[in-house]
């Protein structure tokens, strides 16, 4: 049983964020589609350092760690496919294979975080029929690379439900913008930062969108304020933050 729970973890891993996703940039995007990468290719090689290279003379980033974090997060997803229904699934079949030990853990920060069971296990929050147009968030360790204060880390980036306040004050801020997701996210150990820049999954964001298609917003003392986009890719987006806080994330046009 123990081995099964293990592979199964393995398993749901890999596939937590792997919804399709190839870099922002036209000339990295070219070299990225899935077609022509066709499988996961180790962070540092060439193609690794020619998108992290790309991002950071494009000014968005600080330091070149930055850049280079986020471009080895979007080669990481870019080779993965999945969806929302099939990892709701896998993770359930991975709940169900669980010790009672291991379950009480899950439902414990299934309830503390405002998620279901197979959100916590994937670190998905998923599509809410309460937004039409609502798609899936999704965070993963093993894909997705960070950098807190410009210097490479490694964080467990926490996906949580948003409280009943941000999500009405978040869709009363949208006047008339799709409102794809509202969520809260923490630091896995409290970590503090100054910046802090990572990759999401957002389902259905086009590698073609830009600053005018797309608005990530993070609600900071009462207001939805701005956050920098610093990559667009089908199917994910690299945020550069400077707050803890819900964050929205909208469809402008």
């Amino acid at each position: 049983m123990k081995k099964l729970v293990l592979a199964l973890t393995v398993i749901v891993s890999i596939f937590t964020m792997s919804f399709p996703v190839v870099a922002a940039s036209p000339t990295a995007s070219e070299a990225l589609t899935p077609g022509v990468l066709g499988s996961r290719r180790a962070p540092g090689d060439a193609t690794a350092e020619a998108l992290a290279a790309e991002l950071f003379s494009s000014g968005a980033f600080e330091t070149q760690a930055a850049a280079t974090a986020v471009a080895e997060s979007m080669i990481a997803i870019s080779a993965m496919k999945c969806d929302e229904e099939a990892l709701l699934k896998l993770c359930a079949s991975i709940y169900k294979a669980m010790t009672a030990e291991q379950k009480a853990k899950i439902d414990e920060a299934a309830v503390k975080r405002g998620i279901s069971v197979e959100e916590v296990i994937g670190n998905i929050i998923a599509s809410n029929t309460a937004f039409p147009g609502s798609v899936a968030v999704a965070w993963n360790e093993d894909l997705s690379k960070s950098s807190i204060d410009g210097k490479a880390g490694s964080i467990n980036f926490i996906l949580t439900k948003a409280s009943e306040e941000a999500v009405a004050s978040g869709t009363k801020d949208a006047a008339g913008r799709t409102v794809l997701s509202i969520f809260d996210f923490a630091l896995q150990g409290g970590h503090s930062f100054k910046t802090l820049d990572t990759a999401i999954c957002v389902k259905g964001v086009k590698n073609t969108d830009t600053a005018e298609t797309i608005a990530v917003k993070q609600l900071v003392n009462g207001k939805w304020n701005n956050v920098k986009i610093t990559a667009f890719a089908n199917d994910g987006l690299a945020l550069h933050l400077t707050n803890k806080g819900p964050i929205k994330i909208e469809r402008v046009k």
